[in-house]
């Protein structure tokens, strides 16, 4: 498990208590510290100040110490590489790995299908599992797989039932999947960060007093 040149991070900006969540990538690395493209957003690049302090998340694809991993840091510096914005990153944690019930998760509202025949409704989604919404009864432990599409992509996805909580138009199931592969999860997680992204950007402004 180790950063390297060129890799595809997100970089997380804290402020305020707020979390902002870009893209960004990997152009150096050293003991301790870390130099990432400065993020673009909205088509331009974003302002980071020295001192701000920030999280580098990137997912581990070795099958040995696969999964989500994430260090907190701070902002030493910006700096400029052949014309290009950079900033340099002093690693303020060791990296943790973030199990897959830690995923973020979004609220959708996705038809889908059970096993090729019970319809149901895709209440949220995450890189380790999704909630569903549906009249039949499924039990904790059954193993089910779920169709729908995403984005014009379409997915069937294999998961056992982690939870079930009774309402009054059906029951919700939590399900946690199972035998995913790396790129199929990859495209959701890629889903739920544009989805928090757009989020993020029809909140209402807040104009300090």
């Amino acid at each position: 498990m180790a950063l390297y040149p060129n890799q595809n991070i997100e970089l997380i900006i804290v402020d305020n208590e707020d979390e902002r969540i870009y893209r960004s990538r990997v152009e150096d690395i050293s003991e301790g510290h870390v130099l990432v493209a400065v993020p673009i957003y909205d088509g331009s690049f974003g302002s980071v100040r020295p001192q701000t302090e920030v999280k580098i998340a990137y997912t581990e694809n070795d099958l040995r110490d696969q999964g989500r991993y994430e260090a907190q840091g701070v902002v030493l510096k910006h700096y400029n590489k052949h014309n290009v914005p950079m900033l340099l990153i002093e690693l303020t944690s060791s990296w943790q790995r973030i199990q897959m019930r830690h995923y973020v998760r979004v609220n959708v509202l996705i038809d889908a299908v059970i096993n090729s025949s019970q319809k149901c409704l895709v209440k949220d989604l995450s890189g380790g599992g999704l909630l569903f919404l549906s009249e039949e009864y499924y039990a904790v432990g059954q193993t089910v797989k779920i169709d729908f599409t995403l984005e014009q992509t379409y997915f069937r996805l294999e998961g056992v039932i982690v939870r079930v909580v009774p309402g009054q138009n059906g029951n919700e199931y939590g399900m946690s999947f199972i035998n995913l592969d790396d790129k199929t999860r990859q495209q959701i997680i890629e889903f739920v960060f544009k989805r928090q992204i757009d989020a993020y950007r029809k909140r209402p402004i807040k104009f300090r007093k």
